[in-house]
């Protein structure tokens, strides 16, 4: 079971649909975002916050927790390449996705708790084409 904390923040991650096997059987540990201009999850995701995941176009397929949050701002080529190989066995993204990010500016390395089922009641938007949404907040963070 998840944590007991009540998270801070609930997410819902949009992945390709050959990343969800990957995500079921517990191999890939670490969710990646990278992007040319800063928006979220960066600044916006914190260890124990909750992510629903599904595969674009699909049903959510289960939900994680946040063990740990490492971002990056002013990335280069070559730090992306580090990156990669430090991380990429638990990223498990192929070449094309690492090529197509090279030139990223910004990027979140997530580490994940395992996968466990998605919840029953969860109602999510409609996400325009976001791979990423902040689904809930809680209102003690806004004051």
């Amino acid at each position: 079971m998840l944590g007991q904390t009540m998270p801070r923040r609930v997410h819902l991650a949009v992945v390709w649909p050959d990343v969800v096997p990957l995500l079921l059987r517990g191999v890939k540990r670490i969710e990646t975002r990278f992007y040319h201009a800063r928006r979220p999850p960066l600044g916006r995701i914190a260890i124990g916050d909750l992510i629903h995941f599904k595969p674009s176009g699909g049903e959510p397929v289960g939900m994680s927790q946040v063990i740990s949050v490492q971002e990056f701002t002013n990335l280069t080529p070559r730090r992306i390449d580090r990156l990669r190989q430090r991380f990429g066995r638990q990223i498990k993204a192929p070449p094309s996705y690492w090529t197509i990010k090279r030139r990223c500016r910004y990027g979140v390395l997530i580490w994940l708790s395992a996968l466990e089922p998605p919840a029953k009641d969860l109602t999510l938007p409609r996400q325009h084409g976001a791979g990423w949404v902040v689904l809930s907040e809680l209102a003690a963070e806004d004051s």
